[in-house]
């Protein structure tokens, strides 16, 4: 609107400049000075530019303007910013106040701290797999030398066994040799016996053979080994 009124303001002007240069050629108007007309000749350009300036300004309003309407319609047509979100209340400490807020720094310390605690854990756990690894080897190794000495004892076991049983074969055979000799001879060979094999030999003779031959030996011999057989059958109450 203010371009329209600035052009037809430009016009009017124009008009009424070329009416009077008109006139003037014509002869109708004989008083015209030329100095009128060199100040009105000087004064059109110097009012010209006003309308001009006006023009330009508006020329420069009318696209800030379209600009604004244009930024308007497109406010209008954005959508809705969302709601900026509430502030979450930091916590409360027992003693009601404001728990300060973790830092950055103290989170990393402390990520830093747990995982130091769980490799410290993790060596731990190593180490005890390791003593019980070396546990169980020394344990292997002692339960195979128990039943090493249990084999060995054993052996040993039976061979006292069959070393007894030998033993007390070898005394019954003297034994049964002696029940078979004449009472006076057995009695002859006793009396030079010494007192613990002789002792060995008459505890395995049954007594009815036995007697005749104590009859027969020394009264000394007799009583002597008679203390012997008294004190190897106390010892071995099974002889």
């Amino acid at each position: 609107m203010n371009v329209v009124f600035a052009l037809r303001g430009l016009l009017i002007m124009l008009v009424v400049l070329l009416g009077v240069k008109g006139a003037a050629l014509a002869g109708l108007l004989p008083d015209w000075p030329p100095a009128a007309l060199a100040a009105t000749e000087v004064a059109a350009p110097a009012a010209a530019p006003q309308p001009m300036r006006v023009a330009a300004r508006a020329a420069q309003e009318a696209p800030a303007a379209g600009t604004a309407a244009n930024a308007d319609r497109r406010m209008a047509a954005a959508p809705a910013r969302p709601a900026a979100p509430q502030a979450v209340s930091p916590p409360v400490t027992p003693n009601g106040g404001a728990a300060p807020a973790p830092s950055p720094g103290s989170d990393d310390a402390l990520a830093l701290a747990l995982r130091g605690r769980r490799e410290q854990l993790d060596e731990r756990d190593r180490m005890l797999a390791m003593r019980e690894a070396v546990l169980a080897a020394a344990e292997q190794r002692l339960q195979a030398r128990i039943d090493s000495l249990s084999g060995l004892q054993s052996r040993l076991e039976e061979n006292e066994r069959q070393m007894k049983t030998r033993d007390e074969a070898h005394w019954a055979s003297l034994a049964k040799l002696y029940e078979t000799m004449r009472p006076r001879e057995a009695a002859m060979v006793f009396n030079e016996l010494d007192l613990p094999l002789l002792a060995q030999i008459v505890n395995r003779m049954r007594e009815q053979k036995a007697a005749p031959v104590f009859g027969a030996m020394e009264p000394e011999r007799v009583r002597a080994l008679t203390a012997e057989l008294a004190r190897m059958r106390g010892a071995r109450p099974g002889l």
